[in-house]
């Protein structure tokens, strides 16, 4: 596809090929689009819901009502960030918005799109709600291209949820870090798993072999429209690798290890859960020889679709009763067979320095951002700890740019009740009373 720019679409309009939609109903319907994807595998068999819903997918790729969501919800997370060609999600207007959705909408009925080149950016590296000072490269698309890869997660995502395992986390609605923190404690404490194996997936979007994953999608979800329209979007004519920038790698990569990693884990019934966040794996382990076990069938699994791990074998093994293992940012660790969560020192330290630092200050959005992330590693010594930083932080802030006692504990106690709230949701029975304890009583009150 040549760039949708205003050329183009000044052209397709003086066609007559663009309209401009209604914006009242597009958002109704990707919501009801979710409901009804919920609502069909819990009324049918799953194989009859998934027909129907897959199906019914296709022609929600170019829906002009789902474009446009795609494209505004671009442009309120994206904010300011312009593709290769210089056009900025937040420069749109409205009628500008649904002459994009058109334009695209066009090509793909057409049969003639393509994704254009994008380009490279560094930005800060996030560890799952806690701050790094690592960096990660990222593939930024042209708007025109990172719609309908935005439009199908939207389309495809309700359908994927209802086919993943409940042990894999991220990139998924309403399953973040702390529920796989939480389900981590819960298992490991009730079983008395104090030997952990904790490793990462090296480069886990670039090695993704395209052929493979395209067989994956059709494995999953049954239905060669669908893969043929994700082959249109991620197939440049690479043999491996997902762009880290499209908002649809994320689940085509949760798609990729569901089937080569997840479902082939699990067919061994006696083997421990592997806990997957993305890329980030976990398996809680009874025994140092049951750990060596894990780790090597891991790197075979991996092995077969052309991954690897990133810690060598000795390295990425852990008794957590007498040492501490480091995973999503926190460090792990079992005191008096309760395993328990505490913050890392690079972090803590990190942390420090960016409450007393002008040049390198958390702005108070971020900081706010990282209060609401401490639930599973909340003491009252860190709770002493972090209120001091902020304290120190304001000091050198004008009032506007504060961070209030008020907005303080709101933050932490919301992060205390949503870690206890993914506790109990992980059938944690060892836990669930102190769970029902912070759930009741607010930090406030």
């Amino acid at each position: 596809m040549t760039s949708v720019d205003s050329y183009r679409i000044k052209t397709l309009r003086d066609q007559g090929k663009l309209t401009n939609g209604n914006n009242l109903s597009y958002k109704r319907i990707v919501w009801g689009h979710i409901n009804d994807v919920e609502f069909k595998f819990k009324t049918s068999p799953p194989a009859e819901a998934l027909i129907e819903v897959t199906n019914q997918c296709v022609a929600k790729f170019t829906d002009s009502k789902f474009l446009r969501y795609a494209i505004d919800k671009i442009c309120e997370t994206q904010g300011s960030g312009a593709g290769p060609n210089g056009i900025s999600p937040k420069e749109l207007e409205d009628s500008e918005r649904w002459n994009y959705v058109m334009a695209v909408q066009h090509h793909l009925n057409a049969g003639n799109y393509s994704p254009e080149p994008t380009r490279t950016i560094e930005i800060p590296k996030k560890a799952k709600g806690l701050t790094t000072r690592e960096v990660r490269q990222l593939e930024v698309q042209n708007i025109g291209d990172k719609m309908p890869d935005r439009c199908a997660f939207d389309v495809l995502s309700p359908v994927c949820e209802q086919l993943f395992l409940k042990t894999s986390y991220g990139s998924r609605p309403n399953r973040d870090y702390q529920d796989a923190l939480a389900f981590v404690q819960s298992y490991a404490t009730d079983h008395g798993c104090n030997w952990i194996v904790t490793n990462d997936i090296q480069a886990a979007f670039d090695n993704v072999v395209i052929s493979k994953l395209l067989s994956a999608v059709d494995t999953l979800l049954g239905n060669e429209e669908i893969t043929q329209h994700i082959r249109l979007l991620v197939d440049r004519g690479q043999e491996r690798g997902l762009l880290t920038g499209s908002p649809l790698s994320p689940l085509l990569l949760n798609i990729y290890l569901h089937i080569y990693l997840d479902s082939r884990w699990i067919e061994d019934s006696t083997a421990p859960p592997l806990v997957r966040y993305v890329d980030d794996l976990l398996i809680p382990c009874k025994s140092e020889a049951e750990a060596r076990a894990c780790q090597q069938r891991l790197g075979r699994l991996l092995a077969d679709v052309g991954m690897t791990c990133k810690f060598e074998p000795l390295a990425a093994i852990t008794d957590i009763e007498n040492d501490i293992a480091e995973w999503l940012g926190t460090d792990v660790s079992m005191v008096a067979g309760n395993v328990t969560y505490s913050i890392t020192r690079e972090r803590r330290e990190e942390i420090e320095k960016r409450c007393s630092l002008g040049d390198q200050m958390y702005e108070k959005r971020e900081l706010i951002g990282i209060l609401n992330s401490v639930g599973p590693v909340w003491t009252e010594q860190l709770d002493a700890w972090l209120y001091e930083q902020v304290r120190l932080r304001n000091l050198q802030q004008p009032g506007k740019y504060q961070v209030s006692r008020e907005s303080y504990y709101k933050a932490i106690d919301g992060a205390r009740r949503r870690f206890a709230e993914a506790l109990w949701k992980a059938d944690c029975t060892r836990n669930r009373s102190t769970a029902q304890v912070i759930i009741n009583n607010s930090v406030i009150g």
